[in-house]
């Protein structure tokens, strides 16, 4: 049995196959201990596929077996041509990072454009803002709250006729932000940028494929829906439509297993 592994910044990411189901878990980053618990009690031969920035370091972890290490953006793609093996389509996929992947028909997909922007940015203000009191539990309550009209400058408050995009996109962020601005505020107004940002690029590599569709997967999705519900927004806008990949955190595990599962058919 392969059991694939993403090692990500927060998460590793699992997929491994029991009753003839595949079945999916997650374990913070930070606790690889309860992980190799697990391994050590549960499937203690088991052959491992990992990818993943944090993968070598898990490396020398791991219960005695047989390893293979692959690439992230191989597994990633490999994930998602499981599920969609012959559309068209653009994947975004977002966890601490971002990357966007191109699939024509029936090809294998080809990463084509990365990011800083994800879900690590964030967090990352939003531990910032908050300090100590910051739980990722209330993330989204803190984005709902929160307002960007009282921070960010829109295009509607510089134009106000004949404006050359829409009137409710970002001028400039954080352009009416002061010492008294909410943290909500803030973190509301990051969560627009991204989004924004994510649209703009997704609309211009669409039109090359071509393609409506724009899959979005990774934890940055999975965990932080006010991003998912503002890109979803502009779908009028842009005549795209943007869809969830079901269980997108969880395409570069998958991804890894499937990628060993071919090579061993292969031998």
């Amino acid at each position: 049995m392969w059991i694939g592994m993403d090692c990500g910044a927060s998460n590793v990411k699992i997929a491994y196959e029991e009753g003839n189901q595949l079945r999916l878990k997650s374990y913070p980053a930070e606790k690889s201990h309860s992980l190799l618990q697990w391994l050590h009690s549960a499937y203690p031969q088991s052959r491992i596929a990992l990818t993943g920035g944090g993968a070598h370091s898990l490396f020398d972890k791991l219960p005695p077996a047989q390893i293979r290490i692959f690439s992230e953006f191989d597994a990633i793609e490999a994930g998602f041509r499981a599920q969609n093996r012959e559309e068209a389509a653009l994947l975004l996929h977002s966890g601490t990072g971002s990357s966007f992947f191109v699939f024509r028909e029936k090809e294998k997909g080809e990463r084509v454009l990365g990011s800083a922007m994800g879900g690590g940015m964030i967090l990352g203000l939003a531990r910032f803002l908050y300090g100590n009191s910051f739980d990722e539990k209330d993330l989204y309550t803190k984005i709902q709250d929160g307002d960007r009209l009282q921070v960010d400058l829109l295009v509607k408050d510089i134009y106000t006729e004949s404006s050359p995009v829409m009137g409710d996109l970002t001028a400039s962020q954080f352009a009416k932000a002061s010492e008294s601005s909410r943290p909500s505020d803030m973190l509301a107004s990051t969560v627009q940028s991204v989004a924004e940002v994510f649209v703009l690029l997704s609309q211009q590599l669409a039109e090359k494929i071509p393609t409506k569709r724009v899959y979005l997967s990774g934890g940055a999705f999975s965990y932080i829906a006010p991003l998912v519900e503002r890109i979803k927004s502009f779908e009028e806008m842009t005549g795209l439509s943007f869809q969830q990949v079901e269980q997108g955190m969880f395409l570069g595990a998958k991804g890894a297993r499937e990628l060993a599962l071919a090579e061993m058919r292969r031998k």
